[in-house]
């Protein structure tokens, strides 16, 4: 003669679920938290654009891709396209350098502080700035 599994009370089983699945629910909402406060990690793609409008000393627009120390950028000038490095970065400016630049980047206001050879100029830029 086979025994008869053992009843068990719905009731029970009822507040059993909804106390685990309360569980996973404040564990998921925690941890969607903690992502979307830290969400700049996340970014896949960033491009900084520097757009100088006409000026004095053929300073076109500066595009940076990847703004990590060692990373190249692209300035664009009428005489042609110049590789820069990025030497520092901080969240408010970049320095760049290349072969006749030193280029300090304010990334908060657009200002471009240029030393070409032994020449000092400063640009008011605008930033645009697209993410991914």
């Amino acid at each position: 003669m086979k025994k008869k599994a053992p009843m068990i009370n719905p009731e029970a089983t009822k507040h059993i679920l909804s106390r685990a699945g309360r569980r996973i629910l404040t564990a998921g909402f925690l941890s969607g938290l903690v992502m979307l406060t830290a969400c700049d990690d996340f970014t896949r793609f960033r491009n900084e654009q520097y757009l100088c409008p006409q000026n004095p000393y053929g300073i076109n627009e500066m595009i940076i891709n990847s703004a990590k120390v060692g990373d190249t950028a692209r300035l664009l000038t009428t005489d042609g396209e110049i590789s820069l490095i990025i030497t520092e970065k901080s969240k408010s400016t970049l320095n760049l350098k290349g072969p006749a630049y030193f280029i300090s980047a304010d990334r908060e206001n657009g200002t471009l502080k240029v030393i070409e050879k032994n020449r000092f100029r400063q640009l008011r830029c605008e930033v645009k700035i697209f993410t991914m």
